[in-house]
């Protein structure tokens, strides 16, 4: 794997895939015991994004703090960014509730094995 890694053709798609099997291996999890796993867009503005919907174009990844000149709150960048994140993802879907899926259909959840 770090061979591959190095290599600059393989190097992101090598990464990624080590992301894609632990998601799918994290969403049959939360199946199997009913939960859900939210997801939010790979491009969200977490830590760029007030609560007042100012977006901090400015910012850069060396400016760990920023005041939002619309509203004069004080944002430190890690904070914002866990709150909004959180935020996203409670956030309620068109279907009118907090899981995907048509209104009133219970979520898909694969037969339990006992041990």
């Amino acid at each position: 794997m770090a061979g591959m890694a190095r290599n600059h053709a393989l190097a992101r798609r090598i990464a990624q895939s080590g992301w894609a099997e632990f998601r799918r291996q994290l969403e049959y999890k939360a199946q199997w015991y009913g939960k859900h796993v939210r997801v939010i867009g790979r491009f969200a503005p977490s830590s760029r994004l007030c609560l007042c919907g100012y977006y901090n174009h400015d910012l850069t990844l060396a400016d760990r703090q920023w005041d939002c000149p619309n509203c004069g709150r004080h944002h430190d960048r890690d904070v914002v960014a866990a709150n909004n994140i959180k935020r996203f993802a409670v956030a309620k879907h068109p279907t009118g509730r907090d899981t995907p899926g048509e209104p009133g259909e219970p979520p898909l959840v694969d037969e339990r094995r006992k041990p």
